[in-house]
Protein backbone atom coordinates (compact mmCIF):
# COMPACT_ATOMS: atom_id res chain seq x y z
CA UNK A 1 0.00 0.00 0.00
CA UNK A 2 1.23 3.34 -1.08
CA UNK A 3 1.15 6.17 1.58
CA UNK A 4 0.54 9.52 0.94
CA UNK A 5 4.02 11.06 2.82
CA UNK A 6 2.94 14.91 1.66
CA UNK A 7 -0.20 14.49 3.67
CA UNK A 8 0.87 13.09 6.39
CA UNK A 9 3.86 15.32 6.84
CA UNK A 10 1.02 18.32 6.59
CA UNK A 11 -1.23 16.58 9.32
CA UNK A 12 2.55 15.95 11.61
CA UNK A 13 3.17 20.25 11.01
CA UNK A 14 -0.80 21.04 12.13
CA UNK A 15 -0.46 18.40 15.39
CA UNK A 16 2.51 20.08 16.24
CA UNK A 17 1.64 23.34 16.14
CA UNK A 18 -1.81 22.80 17.98
CA UNK A 19 1.05 21.48 20.59
CA UNK A 20 2.85 25.05 20.56
CA UNK A 21 5.73 23.65 18.61
CA UNK A 22 7.70 26.48 17.27
CA UNK A 23 8.75 27.85 14.21
CA UNK A 24 7.92 24.16 11.83
CA UNK A 25 9.17 23.81 8.43
CA UNK A 26 8.31 21.18 6.07
CA UNK A 27 10.89 20.13 3.45
CA UNK A 28 10.64 17.84 0.22
CA UNK A 29 13.52 15.96 0.35
CA UNK A 30 12.57 13.18 -2.58
CA UNK A 31 15.03 14.95 -5.25
CA UNK A 32 17.96 15.33 -2.26
CA UNK A 33 17.61 12.05 -0.62
CA UNK A 34 17.71 8.51 -0.90
CA UNK A 35 16.47 8.22 2.65
CA UNK A 36 12.86 9.58 2.69
CA UNK A 37 10.40 12.03 0.59
CA UNK A 38 9.52 14.84 3.53
CA UNK A 39 11.33 16.30 6.64
CA UNK A 40 9.11 17.74 9.51
CA UNK A 41 11.28 19.99 11.70
CA UNK A 42 10.12 21.68 15.02
CA UNK A 43 11.28 23.52 17.72
CA UNK A 44 9.87 22.79 21.34
CA UNK A 45 10.77 24.70 24.22
CA UNK A 46 10.85 21.95 27.40
CA UNK A 47 10.52 18.28 27.62
CA UNK A 48 7.32 17.94 28.78
CA UNK A 49 5.95 19.63 25.52
CA UNK A 50 8.80 16.94 23.26
CA UNK A 51 6.98 14.28 24.63
CA UNK A 52 3.40 15.94 24.62
CA UNK A 53 4.03 16.77 20.74
CA UNK A 54 5.93 13.44 19.80
CA UNK A 55 3.01 11.59 21.40
CA UNK A 56 0.43 13.07 19.55
CA UNK A 57 1.60 12.60 16.61
CA UNK A 58 2.45 9.16 17.24
CA UNK A 59 -1.02 8.46 18.45
CA UNK A 60 -2.70 10.80 15.86
CA UNK A 61 -1.02 8.40 12.93
CA UNK A 62 -1.55 5.26 15.17
CA UNK A 63 -5.23 6.11 14.89
CA UNK A 64 -5.04 5.96 11.18
CA UNK A 65 -2.82 3.05 11.04
CA UNK A 66 0.51 4.30 11.01
CA UNK A 67 3.07 3.45 13.16
CA UNK A 68 6.84 4.71 12.86
CA UNK A 69 9.57 2.31 11.32
CA UNK A 70 11.81 4.01 14.27
CA UNK A 71 11.81 5.89 17.39
CA UNK A 72 14.74 7.74 18.92
CA UNK A 73 15.60 10.21 21.62
CA UNK A 74 12.35 8.91 23.61
CA UNK A 75 14.46 9.98 27.15
CA UNK A 76 15.61 12.94 25.33
CA UNK A 77 14.70 17.04 26.25
CA UNK A 78 17.09 17.96 23.04
CA UNK A 79 16.17 15.83 20.00
CA UNK A 80 13.51 13.35 19.27
CA UNK A 81 13.22 11.71 15.54
CA UNK A 82 10.36 9.73 14.52
CA UNK A 83 10.77 7.69 11.55
CA UNK A 84 8.16 6.89 9.39
CA UNK A 85 9.73 5.77 6.22
CA UNK A 86 8.85 8.18 3.55
CA UNK A 87 8.42 10.85 6.46
CA UNK A 88 10.77 11.74 9.15
CA UNK A 89 9.52 14.18 12.00
CA UNK A 90 12.67 16.01 14.29
CA UNK A 91 11.51 17.77 17.09
CA UNK A 92 14.59 19.62 18.29
CA UNK A 93 15.48 21.95 21.48
CA UNK A 94 15.91 25.58 20.36
CA UNK A 95 19.97 25.00 21.06
CA UNK A 96 19.58 21.51 19.22
CA UNK A 97 18.18 22.76 16.67
CA UNK A 98 20.58 26.15 16.22
CA UNK A 99 23.64 23.73 16.69
CA UNK A 100 22.59 20.94 14.21
CA UNK A 101 21.10 23.44 11.49
CA UNK A 102 19.02 20.65 9.52
CA UNK A 103 16.91 22.62 7.61
CA UNK A 104 20.53 24.00 5.94
CA UNK A 105 21.94 20.64 5.44
CA UNK A 106 18.96 20.15 3.15
CA UNK A 107 19.57 23.42 1.60
CA UNK A 108 18.83 22.15 -2.17
CA UNK A 109 15.24 20.64 -0.57
CA UNK A 110 12.35 22.54 -1.62
CA UNK A 111 10.17 24.26 1.35
CA UNK A 112 6.19 22.88 1.31
CA UNK A 113 5.32 24.78 4.57
CA UNK A 114 6.13 26.82 7.91
CA UNK A 115 7.85 29.66 6.36
CA UNK A 116 8.63 30.67 9.83
CA UNK A 117 12.35 29.52 9.37
CA UNK A 118 14.33 31.50 7.27
CA UNK A 119 16.89 29.48 5.87
CA UNK A 120 20.05 30.79 5.28
CA UNK A 121 23.72 29.28 3.85
CA UNK A 122 26.46 28.95 6.08
CA UNK A 123 28.30 31.83 4.27
CA UNK A 124 25.61 34.50 5.13
CA UNK A 125 25.66 33.29 8.87
CA UNK A 126 29.55 34.00 8.89
CA UNK A 127 28.56 37.18 7.47
CA UNK A 128 26.36 38.22 9.97
CA UNK A 129 28.46 37.44 12.33
CA UNK A 130 31.05 39.45 10.50
CA UNK A 131 28.68 42.54 10.49
CA UNK A 132 27.97 42.24 14.36
CA UNK A 133 31.79 42.17 15.36
CA UNK A 134 31.97 45.03 13.00
CA UNK A 135 29.07 46.53 14.68
CA UNK A 136 30.39 46.32 18.39
CA UNK A 137 34.20 47.51 17.15
CA UNK A 138 32.40 50.36 15.92
CA UNK A 139 31.02 51.09 19.09
CA UNK A 140 33.97 50.46 20.91
CA UNK A 141 35.64 53.03 19.20
CA UNK A 142 33.29 55.50 19.57
CA UNK A 143 33.39 55.07 23.59
CA UNK A 144 37.32 55.10 23.73
CA UNK A 145 37.11 58.20 21.72
CA UNK A 146 34.51 59.90 24.23
CA UNK A 147 36.27 58.82 27.23
CA UNK A 148 39.90 60.40 25.64
CA UNK A 149 38.21 62.95 25.13
CA UNK A 150 36.72 63.67 28.67
CA UNK A 151 40.43 63.21 30.37
CA UNK A 152 41.90 65.85 28.43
Amino acid sequence: MTQNFAGWSKRAIEIAEDKKALHTILLDVRRVSSVTDYLVIATVENGPQMRAVREAIRMDFKEEGLAPVHMDGEASDRWSVLDYGGLIVHLMSSEARDFYRLENMWSDAKELAGSSVKRRRPAQRSRAKKNIKNTKSAKNAKNTKKNVKKKR
